[in-house]
């Protein structure tokens, strides 16, 4: 199971989703960065589970939470235009990351290595992240990814 390469593709996944929509966001496979130009992603490590399918092989679902910034509370923008940009890419990514379930992309166009399916199964709505002295405006999506890896008995 390759986390880091599971963090790359998840990233090229996010901007993929947004490009769709002729948005142009930035994404990394990490969690803590910020930058003046919106919106982007940023990308943190959730729970683990490990259950094994038989004594030759385990089963890992592993949680990404990736977080979409799109502005700050403070910026100029109309009344309810953050909602209704967040109404639109919302059901963008959900639909953009299911239907890649193999975390394939324009970046990765070969499947990940022991990956059964990556999915969004939930998605936060609306959200205010304290950023410094302004806080910012964006949403967290939680996807799941699910691996089978083999696994050797080791007895001594």
């Amino acid at each position: 199971m390759d986390i880091e390469a599971l963090f790359a593709r998840m990233a090229a996944l996010e901007k993929e989703a947004l490009a769709s929509l002729t948005v142009t966001a930035d994404a990394v496979p990490y969690f803590f960065h910020q930058q003046e130009r919106y919106p982007y992603w940023v990308n943190r490590l959730g729970q683990i589970e490990v259950d094994a399918d038989s004594e030759e092989l385990d089963l890992y679902r592993v949680e990404i939470i990736g977080r979409l910034i799109i502005g700050q509370v403070t910026d100029g923008i109309v009344r309810g235009e953050n909602e209704a940009r967040l109404q639109a890419y919302i059901p963008t990514v959900i639909q953009w990351v299911n239907e890649r379930e193999l975390a394939q992309s324009v970046a990765y166009p070969t499947a990940l290595d022991n990956l059964v399916r990556v999915r969004v199964t939930a998605c936060r709505g609306y959200t205010e992240f304290a950023a410094g002295s302004t806080a910012q405006i964006g949403t967290e999506f939680t996807f799941v990814a699910e691996f089978e890896e083999p696994i050797e008995q080791a007895y001594l």
